[in-house]
């Protein structure tokens, strides 16, 4: 059996050896570069700041150049011209400048959905992080639960063998050695699991397993809590928001069509049959249109833009609703988990003097197996339970900054 336990102990050492290291600085920085959500996400950013920008064409003049070359039935004569022409829009009912309002607001729209992107991206990250953590250390724990549960198997056996204890309680902790034996293999496995699950989330193809560095050390952030100034700052209060505003410049835009249009036009050409041409000829001009009747479509655009208004409306206070309860969740959550952190941890050192102290005097024939036993297992589950708290602070503390849409 002790050389059982040698070529697991050497075989997890090769496995941690053999592996790749990666801190989590490592893992942020691949998945920044090659995760598809995020390049996803950037290319949307930059594809709103690209029409953004196109908005302020409509304020800029729009120039063409044209020529020509004609002959007519008998081919005899050969017309020749060129020109250029331009034409600016002086007045269009302020629907050019709610245009470059409502692109600018998309723009702030994508920012934030870029920016709740990189949050979701991040918090993915971290789960699979903490997992392949949480593995490693589990398969730490098992290692040493084993080799606890090997060493109870041999003292009940000999204790057997004199004679002192019965059949049912060899079977018993044969038993637990099994299990034991069974999660520490489970757990090995998992590793691979885990490392896989943690390329996919960083946008990497590849099958080996990988280490990772790091502790599950968690401290309660000291926040100004402020739900109202913190609930202010997450993207989809904000992107709410934005959609509001958008709503009432669209309301502008639909009452624009009330407005006469005004806009400059000018032109200038030459032509003629030879080269040189003639002299230039030039016109310019001023016109104005006003819709007079549009069949009520003016009417209706207006009315359309005003029920979308009160829709976004009820849609951010919705939204204000719904992320104040996640606040409020998401933090008590943290500082729950935290506080079990230290209960769990407590438990944990009461039970390994407990079970130092028990197992004494079972050796002396002071207590019973049946008390010893359940000290033994209340030791190895408070192990157990404690490695599980740290795991889940650290979720927890992932789960508040991913509320508040905060990358990293």
């Amino acid at each position: 059996m002790k050389k059982i336990i040698c070529l697991i102990i050497i075989g997890l050492i090769a496995v941690n050896t053999s592996a790749a290291q990666m801190s989590w600085n490592d893992v942020l920085k691949e998945a920044k570069d090659k995760n598809p959500t995020l390049i996803k996400a950037e290319e949307s950013l930059n594809q709103a700041e690209l029409y953004y920008k196109m908005s302020f064409s409509n304020f800029l003049p729009q120039v063409s150049a044209s020529a020509g070359d004609s002959r007519n039935s008998s081919g005899l004569t050969n017309s020749y011209s060129f020109g250029l022409s331009g034409r600016l829009a002086v007045f269009s009912g302020f629907s050019n400048i709610t245009e470059t309002g409502i692109k600018k607001l998309d723009l702030k729209v994508e920012q934030e959905q870029y920016r709740r992107a990189v949050s979701d991206v991040i918090y993915n990250l971290r789960k699979s992080y903490v997992n392949l953590l949480l593995t490693q250390d589990m398969i730490n724990l098992s290692s040493e639960i084993y080799s606890r549960r090997l060493k109870n198997f041999d003292l009940i056996r000999l204790k057997y063998d004199a004679g002192r204890e019965d059949k049912g309680a060899l079977m018993r902790v044969e038993a637990d050695k099994l299990q034991a034996e069974y999660e520490l293999n489970q757990n090995k496995r998992n590793l691979q699991t885990a490392s896989a699950q943690l390329f996919r989330d960083m946008g990497i193809e590849r099958f080996e397993v990988v280490a990772v560095t790091g502790s599950f050390s968690v401290r309660l952030p000291y926040w100004d809590m402020d739900y109202k100034v913190l609930m202010e700052h997450i993207p989809e209060y904000l992107i709410a928001k934005y959609n509001l505003d958008k709503s009432l410049l669209s309301i502008k835009s639909a009452k624009s069509d009330f407005y006469p249009g005004i806009s400059l036009s000018a032109s200038t050409s030459r032509s003629g049959e030879d080269f040189p041409l003639d002299g230039p000829s030039w016109n310019a001009g001023l016109s104005l249109s006003l819709p007079l009747f549009t069949g009520g479509r003016n009417y209706f655009n207006v009315k359309i833009a005003e029920i979308n208004r009160n829709i976004f409306k009820n849609s951010a206070q919705e939204t204000a609703l719904q992320l104040r309860a996640s606040l409020v969740s998401a933090w008590n959550s943290l500082v729950s988990s935290i506080e079990n952190v230290r209960i769990k941890e407590t438990y944990m050192r009461a039970s390994e003097e407990q079970s130092k102290i028990t197992t004494v005097k079972y050796l002396n024939g002071l207590v019973s197996y049946y008390d010893w036993y359940n000290v033994e297992n209340d030791f190895i589950n408070a192990q157990k339970s404690s490695l599980s708290a740290k795991s889940d602070a650290f979720l927890a503390e992932a789960s508040w900054k991913k509320t508040l849409g905060i990358g990293e």
